[in-house]
């Protein structure tokens, strides 16, 4: 990174998708989400999204991590319509998660964008 604003907006972005997949792998736990499928689908998506995170804050490279947590949040979203018994708190953690997961993304990838547009200008 280039610059030192740019490079803390990673950062933060990062940390607060780091803490969003945390959430997303304790919330079976502590909501009772009811269905079995959907209570092993937060904790995985939960656990790819707070490691692709991690890889993105300790590299501070590469764009292909926020796309696969773009992704793995979209699937957060659309995973309690998938399996039936979800528990409408668990389709709220999820949802909430998966719209935070991808926000965070989309942040940390808009601003490696920006700089790397400064870096080839």
């Amino acid at each position: 990174m280039a610059t030192l604003e740019h490079e803390s907006q990673v950062r933060t972005s990062d940390g607060l998708a780091i803490l969003t997949g945390l959430w997303l792998m304790i919330a079976p736990a502590l909501m009772g989400f009811g269905s079995t499928g959907m209570k092993w689908s937060s904790v995985i998506t939960g656990l790819v999204i707070a490691v692709l995170a991690a890889t993105q804050e300790a590299t501070l490279r590469g764009t292909w991590e926020n796309w696969v947590t773009m992704a793995a949040g979209v699937w957060a979203i659309i995973a309690p319509f998938v399996f039936s018994g979800t528990t409408s708190a668990a389709a709220w953690a999820s949802v909430i998660g998966g719209v935070l997961a991808v926000g965070f993304a989309a942040w940390s990838a808009s601003i490696m964008a920006i700089e790397g547009e400064m870096r080839h200008a």
